[in-house]
């Protein structure tokens, strides 16, 4: 009794009493480690081992103060006596709110209004769509359309010898080709003449439906399903060599961020609200994209473009899990990293002909469902490494000042592009954090790198 009384005037002093509403029993073991105490609310002492120490503690702090509380984010107390303590939730409008799908969409679309000049840094974020009512669900479709004609003739251009897309067995009309350089032009015609947003330029390709639908199936069959045209005169394929190679190359020049795109055309569809992975599928069908949309209209979807260029480690797609801690005091907000962040590994080889989830997605909660020896990464310990395993691996393919010169200030960057915006919405109020997580991919194109944040 004398120890547990020493605890508790100890506590006191030193201003460690803890409430915790939820188990959360990770935090409350942290917590105790470090020498706080637990005051345990009236109507959850009842849930406690009768003579446990955690009971008698409890008891001895009934009627004290406490200095620090953790709660679900979606009841935040509100009231005065509050204010004095350490809070673990930041209150921000959900329009903003950078730690939800679709608030970070919008602090993404507001970059170019915030944007600080060796601050702040967004060299790519994938193209996002949130198809809540028709009209967007519209615009996805017609971006959808757009990219895969686009893809299409980078697909086409990126072959040596576009001869060997040709066989006298082939079953794809040349006419696919003209169809879709006469779509890009008209989009180039637009984007000359009228001072608008590209996200509004797509009713260029809305017209001749029917075409459409049919150019579309052989666009998917061409890249997705190794098809080849019908040659019907060897002579022709050297004026499609010319009329392709020039549409790409004024692709590129106008649209460079497309560069990152690849030519499957695949987007990834999370559900608002949702974590872990759950119900996020990958497609870059057209028709199973509707049908999937139709069979789940309930739920609103965040839709990105995929990244079909990520950095792999022995041939799997990783990202790196960070952690932020933003804190309120004296009217300043303040953001801290924990550096020592890991790395999520895919449990199967990365391939674009197969959309799993076990070669996708690759949050824990997913991956765990997949994990065996035989696809192991090595020295990997449940799919993960450590950040010094990262930079190891780095120093083994003569990067070993990657991390430190590339990855990681460009992350620093990403994270206050995103953030800034937010502070628009934020309540400030003294006393206040919160502890996030934030995933990284690493982007890999003719040896150049690029950091892309994806949640």
């Amino acid at each position: 009794m004398k120890i547990i009384e020493e605890k508790v005037r100890k506590a006191k002093a030193e201003k460690k009493i803890f409430i915790i509403i939820g188990k959360y029993e990770a935090i409350r073991k942290g917590l105790i480690d470090r020498g706080w105490l637990e005051k345990v609310l009236e109507n959850q002492m009842m849930y406690i081992l009768p003579s446990s120490e955690r009971l008698l503690i409890a008891s001895f702090l009934k009627n004290s103060d406490y200095n620090f509380i953790w709660q679900p984010k979606l009841r935040p107390i509100k009231t005065d006596e509050a204010k004095k303590h350490i809070v673990n939730s930041i209150i921000r409008q959900r329009i903003y709110d950078f730690t939800t799908k679709d608030g970070l969409k919008n602090c993404v679309d507001s970059f170019p209004w915030n944007c600080i000049s060796g601050v702040t840094e967004l060299n790519y974020y994938p193209r996002t769509h949130i198809l809540i009512d028709k009209s967007e669900k519209d615009d996805f479709f017609e971006d959808f359309r757009q990219i895969a004609f686009i893809s299409f003739i980078k697909f086409l251009n990126s072959f040596e010898n576009i001869s060997e897309l040709f066989s006298i067995a082939g079953s794809i009309p040349l006419e696919s080709i003209d169809f879709a350089i006469q779509k890009i032009e008209l989009l180039f015609k637009i984007e000359e003449h009228e001072d608008i947003d590209m996200s509004r330029i797509f009713d260029a390709c809305a017209k001749y439906p029917k075409d459409q639908r049919k150019v579309l199936n052989h666009i998917h069959q061409m890249i997705n399903g190794n098809r080849k045209f019908i040659l019907v005169d060897q002579s022709i394929i050297e004026q499609y060599t010319i009329d392709i190679k020039s549409c790409a190359i004024e692709i590129e020049q106008r649209w460079p961020h497309l560069k990152y795109d690849g030519y499957t055309n695949t987007w990834i569809f999370k559900p608002i609200g949702s974590s872990s992975g759950n119900g996020i599928i990958l497609e870059n069908n057209v028709h199973r994209m509707r049908e999937f949309l139709s069979t789940n209209a309930y739920k609103t979807f965040l839709i990105q473009k995929y990244i079909e260029r990520p950095m792999l480690i022995h041939g799997k797609k990783f990202d790196i899990r960070i952690y932020l801690l933003t804190t309120i005091q004296n009217g300043s907000v303040h953001v801290w990293l924990y550096k020592d962040c890991y790395v999520k590994f895919a449990t199967k080889n990365f391939k674009l002909n197969d959309l799993h989830k076990s070669i996708h997605v690759t949050n824990y909660a997913v991956q765990k469902h997949y994990m065996n020896d035989q696809d192991a990464v090595p020295y990997a310990v449940e799919n993960m490494w450590t950040l010094r395993q990262l930079i190891e691996y780095f120093g083994t393919i003569e990067q070993p000042r990657l991390w430190e010169a590339k990855i990681y200030p460009a992350i620093k960057k990403i994270l206050l592009a995103v953030i800034i915006p937010s502070l628009e919405v934020t309540k400030i109020e003294n006393n206040n954090f919160e502890l996030n997580g934030a995933d990284f991919m690493v982007i890999c194109i003719q040896n150049l790198i690029f950091v892309a944040g994806i949640n």
